[in-house]
């Protein structure tokens, strides 16, 4: 892939530079290297907001084991909003460690370990989950079962966020979304604000605070040479 540009390097870097000052500091404040890694995940509400509630710096859609369907009028309605209107120029796709819904696709393989450490009770670990949980992640159990050698938690992780930034370059709505100055005016006149330079792929360390980037980043040059 071509190398990304000073101003796409600046701004990851960026982000990368202060989720490493965050880490730091909270670490120093709250010393973790004694918690239980099943608390970093324990959550005593749940909080349902609209998408474009106080997006700030960073627009942000969760959902369990970032997953992309195009068939998901969630997803692909805040992707779409996303670029054509807020004109978002960086997709970062974030898998992380201790994440129940990838464990649940290898439960046969899990050791003793992954299985503590990503679920609370034992059942939970066990497939199928609870309806509609077990639809939604099939396509990543397939996906998984597929492989030549059975993965661990951390090596699916990591292979969900390559499948799913593939899965994102495909999508329609991205691929008339990427940046080309020669274009501007003509997608100025198309009521877009779209400018798509770079989609990457991260892994956050939810024990540490840290993000890992897993160098799989695709820019604007890279589609754009290819179509040329």
């Amino acid at each position: 892939m071509a190398a990304a540009t000073t101003l796409e390097n600046d701004i990851i870097n960026i982000l990368k530079i202060q989720n490493e000052q965050w880490a730091t500091g909270n670490a120093q404040l709250y010393p973790m290297e004694h918690q239980d890694p099943k608390d970093a995940q324990t959550l005593e509400f749940q909080s349902l907001l609209s998408s474009d509630a106080d997006p700030g710096m960073i627009f942000t859609h969760r959902n369990i084991a970032n997953q992309v369907f195009p068939d998901d009028p969630n997803v692909m309605s805040v992707i779409a909003y996303a670029l054509h209107d807020l004109g978002v120029e960086h997709i970062i796709v974030a898998g992380h460690s201790l994440c129940g819904g990838v464990a649940a696709c290898i439960d046969k393989h899990l050791t003793q370990k992954e299985r503590a450490d990503c679920f609370e009770f034992e059942a939970a670990s066990r497939w199928p989950p609870r309806a509609p949980l077990d639809q939604w992640l099939a396509p990543l159990r397939d996906f998984a079962e597929s492989l030549d050698t059975p993965p661990t938690v951390q090596q699916l992780v990591e292979e969900n966020v390559r499948l799913q930034v593939k899965k994102l370059i495909a999508l329609p709505t991205v691929q008339d979304a990427w940046y080309n100055v020669d274009e501007t005016l003509e997608k100025a006149d198309k009521e877009t604000k779209a400018r798509l330079q770079g989609i990457h792929g991260w892994w956050f360390d939810v024990h540490t605070g840290r993000v890992r980037d897993l160098n799989i980043s695709v820019h604007a040059q890279d589609i754009l040479g290819a179509q040329s």
